[in-house]
């Protein structure tokens, strides 16, 4: 039996291709289902977010078969050439993807040490395999030792003391510049999970005015309605980057 990782992450790969290879949700009960197959059946979790697509797999095939076809997988599912993304991943094996998945889920991966959305988007992940019947006993089991861990981590450290997110330190180095966002313009380009963190932390500094731009307008629509801003398509960015 093995449990093999391959992943990628903002340490490894340039964001351009992690766009590429990212899953959408609605994606995700099909292409846990088509990695199952390519792993003889085995339990496996998909995580994908802003910074990082990791594939988690448990299979009695030996690691480095297991890893080449974790790879075409993602190379026909995704439709990007295998050569183009191979160098890459990280593809790590057993203990190895056992503690690499520890240190993620507890923020010792993140680009901000410490940040607390990834045990969130982890679960979340976790939840969407388990749900599609995606896992399996010893997956299950990894993933909620993982969060365990992530606990001890937060409740024996001060991990969480300092900035907790990318957003928070963006929005921190702008009221370092401006001293105060009251009157101020701000403009968020992309309205995912870090784009809403970072409006949220704007309103929390006062901030008089934001533009939301976004590649798909109906997502910057909808978070304009719910918290606040003036939704932008991407195409018109030049036009108010002034």
């Amino acid at each position: 039996m093995a449990i093999a990782l391959t992943g990628l992450s903002h340490k490894t790969c340039p964001v351009e291709l992690r766009e590429r290879l990212a899953f959408r949700a609605d994606a995700l009960p099909e292409a846990l289902q088509q990695l199952r197959k390519h792993a003889d059946g085995a339990g496996c979790v998909i995580i994908s977010t802003c910074n990082r697509v990791e594939l988690y797999v448990r299979s009695e095939l030996p690691p480095p078969e297991l890893h080449a076809r974790i790879r075409q997988f993602l190379a026909a599912l995704q439709g990007v050439p295998e050569d183009s993304f191979a160098p890459h991943l990280y593809e790590l094996a057993n203990r190895e993807a056992v503690t690499h998945l520890f240190r993620v889920v507890s923020g010792l991966d993140s680009m901000v040490v410490g940040e607390v959305e990834i045990i969130g988007q982890v679960h979340e992940a976790y939840l969407a395999a388990e749900s599609h019947a995606a896992t399996d006993k010893v997956i299950s089991a990894l993933f909620q030792r993982a969060f365990k861990v992530a606990k001890e981590v937060r409740t024996k450290s001060t991990i969480g003391q300092g900035k907790v997110s990318v957003a928070s330190v963006a929005v921190d180095l702008a009221v370092s510049i401006f001293m105060d966002l009251a009157g101020k313009t701000a403009m968020i380009v992309g309205s995912g999970d870090t784009g809403e963190s970072a409006l949220r932390h704007l309103i929390a500094r006062g901030v008089g005015r934001v533009l939301l731009v976004n590649r798909t307008l109906e997502r910057a629509q909808e978070l304009a309605q719910t918290l606040q801003g003036e939704p932008i398509p991407l195409s018109d960015l030049r036009e108010h980057l002034h």
